[in-house]
């Protein structure tokens, strides 16, 4: 295999790794809001379940970590690129990291289907 193509190879499995640690993020926080405005909403006493909530969050802190984890690997294997002497090969997602990002709330329909 040649360098260009464990470069290239190397960088869209490292942006899919980094996709999924975003969506599990997600999915988790998903979770966490629904259980807490289902308890809420059904006036369920908030003992129960307290344990798992408090695995949820527990999840959720990992889950941040193994985000910082992967962009601090991001940089490192940027470097190793470099020393294979492709410093110009670029995979990516496609969009700007420096634009200027919304504020306030996105609203979003949930098009998942309720099991």
């Amino acid at each position: 295999m040649k360098r260009a193509e464990i470069v290239r190879t190397g960088a869209a499995r490292l942006v899919q790794a980094e996709g999924a640690i975003e969506t599990a993020i997600c999915d988790v926080a998903d979770l966490i809001s629904y259980l807490g405005r289902t308890r809420m909403e059904e006036k369920i006493a908030l003992e129960i379940g307290d344990e798992a909530m408090t695995s949820l969050v527990a999840t959720m802190a990992a889950l941040s970590e193994a985000r910082s984890s992967i962009l601090s690997a991001h940089g490192q294997l940027n470097a190793v690129k470099g020393q294979l002497g492709y410093t110009t090969v670029a995979v990516g997602t496609g969009e700007d990291k420096f634009t200027t990002k919304p504020k306030g709330l996105l609203v979003v329909e949930n098009t998942r289907e309720s099991a």
